[in-house]
């Protein structure tokens, strides 16, 4: 049947999901934004530690962002580009990426 999404995880599970981080081998979850790493990926141990460190996080009262608290494209664009015009701007105050290398 089309339409319906019966069979997709909750999107609680998928933004606390264990991941794989592929360059160190290390599984990895990101909650309220910080990375925590627990060891090889796939190790039995790795996933219990997941478990256990996820159980903690929900009995403090923790939950992942809603959608409306999550930033947006637009918004990360704009953060950056004000660093842009802070970070670039030669000594005389002119923006560096607006002035001609001539």
């Amino acid at each position: 049947m089309h339409g319906t999404h019966s069979n997709r995880r909750p999107s609680f599970i998928q933004r606390t999901k264990l991941r794989h981080h592929k360059a160190t081998g290390q599984a990895y979850v990101v909650l309220n934004g910080r990375y925590l790493f627990f060891g090889p990926y796939g190790s039995p141990d790795v996933v219990e530690q997941y478990h256990r460190t996820i159980a903690e996080w929900r009995a403090a009262g923790k939950n992942p962002p809603s959608e409306a608290e999550q930033t947006t494209i637009n918004e990360l664009i704009a953060r950056y580009w004000k660093h842009v015009e802070e970070y670039y701007r030669a000594p005389d105050g002119i923006l560096a990426l607006l002035r001609r290398n001539v």
